[in-house]
C-alpha cells in the first residue's frame, strides 16, 4: 500500500515521530505532506490511503475521480468528518476519524471551566473591576453556589463529548439537566442526566454547556426558543444586567448563534460566555467584554506513540 499525509500545521503535533516511523513500516507512507493544490494537480495518482488531520481539502467526487483514482481510504486524525466526507463515501473511499479520542481532550477542558465557573472564576478574571459598580468581591463571591449540587445544563448531552462530561460531574456531586431530542430515557439514567427542556435549563442551571452537533436540526439552536432564552436572567445568554451564569461551547459557531447571545445592554452584567471558536457566527458577541475564547482544547497527539494505527479510528 503506498499512502502520503495530507499537509496541515497540526501534523507535527498529530503525528509524533514514532507514529510516522510506524506508519511507513506498515502503510508504506511517504511522510513528505502533499498540499491541496498538489493533490488536485495528481501527484498523489498512485495513492491508495490519505493521513490528515484539521485543515483536510473537500475534493469534488470528479477531482477525485481524477486525480486520487487508487484512493481506498482516508485516516483522519480529528474529529468531524461532515466538511469533506461525502465524495469520498460516494467513490466508495472508507473514511476514518479519531472522534472519539478527540472528545476526552475537549470534555476535560469542558468540565475544568465548568468547574471554574461555578466558583465564579470567570467574573472575577473578566468582570468589572470599578468599585463604583457597586459590587465587592465579597458579594460577588456569595453570588456562586460552588460545585457541590450546583445545577448545570448540558446542550447535545448525550453525544460522545456531551456523555464524557457528564459523567465527569457527576463525580463533583453537580446536578446535571439535559438537553438532546435523541437521548433515550435509560441511557439518560446511566449518566445521571435529568433531561429537560430548554426553557428550564436556561432558567435554573447556574452554568450552561453546549455540546450540539453542527447539523441542519441544530443550528441556531438555542434561537429556536428565543423568547425562553431572553427571558431568563440568570443564564450567560440573557441579556441582563446583572446575570451571574455562565455558558460554555465546544460545539460549532453555528448551534450557538442567536441573539440572546448578544453582548450584555449594561457594563455590570457578570456572565461570561468562554468558547474555543466565536468569531464566524456571532462576531458582535465575539468582541464584547464578557466573552473569552479558550485555547484549542485537542492539544495532545490524537495517535498514541507506539500503537497500532488502526486502533485509534473508527
Amino acid at each position: 500500500m503506498t499512502a502520503r499525509f495530507v499537509a496541515s500545521g497540526a501534523l507535527a503535533r498529530v503525528f509524533p515521530p514514532d507514529l510516522v516511523a510506524a506508519l511507513r513500516d506498515e502503510a508504506g507512507l511517504d511522510p513528505a505532506p502533499l498540499s491541496a493544490d498538489e493533490l488536485r494537480a495528481g501527484a498523489a495518482a498512485d495513492c491508495e490511503a490519505l493521513f490528515a488531520t484539521w485543515g483536510m481539502p473537500a475534493l469534488s467526487e470528479a477531482e477525485l475521480a481524477a486525480a486520487l483514482p487508487r484512493l481506498r481510504a482516508v485516516f483522519y486524525a480529528a474529529g468531524s468528518v461532515q466538511a469533506f466526507a461525502r465524495p469520498l463515501l460516494a467513490r466508495g473511499v472508507a473514511v476514518f476519524s479519531a472522534w472519539a479520542q478527540n472528545a476526552v481532550p475537549v470534555a476535560e477542558m469542558a468540565v475544568s471551566q465548568i468547574l471554574l465557573a461555578n466558583k465564579g472564576f470567570f467574573r472575577f478574571r473578566f468582570g468589572p473591576k470599578d468599585p463604583a459598580a457597586g459590587e465587592t468581591e465579597r458579594h460577588a463571591a456569595a453570588a456562586y453556589p460552588g460545585n457541590l449540587g450546583c445545577r448545570v445544563g448540558l446542550l447535545g448531552a448525550g453525544g460522545r463529548i456531551g456523555s464524557l462530561v457528564a459523567r465527569a460531574l457527576r463525580e463533583h456531586r453537580v446536578e446535571v439537566l439535559g438537553y438532546d431530542p435523541f437521548l433515550p430515557d435509560a441511557r439518560a439514567a446511566e449518566l445521571g442526566v435529568r433531561k429537560a427542556g430548554l426553557e428550564e435549563i436556561f432558567g435554573t442551571c447556574q452554568t450552561v454547556s453546549n455540546h450540539l452537533a453542527d447539523n441542519p436540526a441544530t443550528r441556531n439552536g438555542p434561537a429556536r426558543s428565543g423568547t425562553a432564552c431572553a427571558s431568563v436572567p440568570r443564564t450567560a445568554y440573557s441579556p441582563s444586567a446583572h446575570s451571574t451564569g455562565t455558558g460554555f461551547s465546544t460545539a460549532s459557531c453555528a448551534s450557538a448563534a442567536c441573539d440572546p447571545i448578544a453582548p450584555p445592554r449594561h457594563s455590570t452584567a457578570s456572565s461570561q460566555y468562554a468558547r474555543s471558536a466565536f468569531e464566524q457566527a456571532c462576531p458582535r458577541a465575539s468582541r464584547a467584554p464578557n466573552v473569552a475564547r479558550s485555547t484549542p482544547v485537542g492539544s495532545r497527539p490524537l495517535v498514541a506513540p507506539g500503537r497500532r494505527f488502526s486502533s485509534s479510528f473508527s
